[in-house]
């Protein structure tokens, strides 16, 4: 009985990723609507020789991956429905392990000064990846080549003001809603019925399972690594605060860095290395400092 109901919580904790992909379709048949009526209702906008069907296919095949439209409709539909799913399963203020305690702690750790720290700890993140991939790419250009070409439609000059939006602020609360709440809560109820005893158990396996997840989610390996390692980072966050504010604060402020780095940091190979450096050694001291405040939080409350 024990073994079953652990692999059902494993099962649970795996289907937000398939209706991730699930969402994706839907939120794609939304946009090819939106496409195909404005072409329907605006003839203009065709040639002569063009339906609007054709014309609708046309431009999702051209920009449909790369619409903010699309990333809005997809990251909504994973707002509301794994948003009511949270909400309805996992967080209820209710329970005998709720500890008003670390509310008030998450209060003064996001305090406006430690804000600003939170956005050179983001910032510091980003430039750690960024210096990252320019030195992998020196070693490894093609494994390169497919990934700089979807940042560049993603994070390029002639980025649309939806792709950013999207990007900013609606991907960071559906994917943590997604991935550091239900994913990883549902890997931690498989791990209490497992019976482990270490508390490294109960802390580090559903981090590290929601973060193998969350790479496997973004589809490439570049990406899908570096996913993983900061899904590992914003999921201990999760856990040691019991709350998914900090973590979708800091990943938002990840994805707005993701537009304020200037590439002459890296032009060249000794300055990438500083940077990279430096931008490490900082991270580590600001998670450190943070660490302390919010114990310190906790222990005066």
């Amino acid at each position: 009985m024990k073994k079953k109901n652990v692999v059902s919580a494993l099962i649970l904790a795996f289907i937000p990723v398939i209706l991730c992909f699930v969402f994706e379709v839907i939120g794609a048949l939304a946009y090819f609507a939106i496409i195909f009526f404005e072409k329907a209702f605006a003839p203009d906008m065709i040639t002569a020789t063009q339906t609007a069907s054709d014309a609708a296919i046309e431009e999702f095949m051209t920009n449909g991956a790369n619409s903010g439209l699309f990333y809005i409709i997809k990251f909504t539909l994973f707002i509301i429905v794994f948003g009511w799913w949270y909400h309805e399963v996992f967080a209820n203020p209710v329970k005998p392990d709720y500890k008003p305690t670390k509310e008030k702690a998450i209060y003064k750790l996001l305090s406006p000064g430690n804000i600003v720290l939170l956005m050179i700890f983001a910032y510091s993140i980003q430039l750690f990846v960024d210096g990252v991939l320019y030195l992998l790419s020196i070693v490894f250009p093609d494994a390169l080549s497919d990934y700089g070409s979807m940042i560049s439609n993603l994070a390029g000059s002639g980025v649309s003001v939806t792709i950013m939006i999207s990007v900013m602020f609606f991907a960071p609360i559906a994917e943590e809603i997604c991935f550091r709440g239900l994913t990883m809560k549902y890997a931690s109820l498989a791990v209490e019925r497992s019976g482990a005893k270490s508390e490294n158990a109960k802390l580090f396996v559903p981090v590290i399972i929601q973060a193998v997840i969350f790479g496997l989610y973004h589809g490439n390996l570049i990406q899908g690594t570096y996913a993983c390692l900061s899904g590992i980072l914003l999921g201990v966050i999760a856990k040691k605060t019991d709350s998914l504010i900090p973590g979708i604060i800091l990943h938002s402020m990840i994805n707005i860095s993701a537009y304020l780095v200037p590439m002459k940091l890296y032009s060249t190979y000794s300055l990438a290395i500083l940077v990279t450096f430096i931008s490490l050694v900082a991270g580590v001291l600001l998670f450190i400092l943070f660490k302390r405040i919010y114990s310190k939080a906790q222990c005066t409350e």
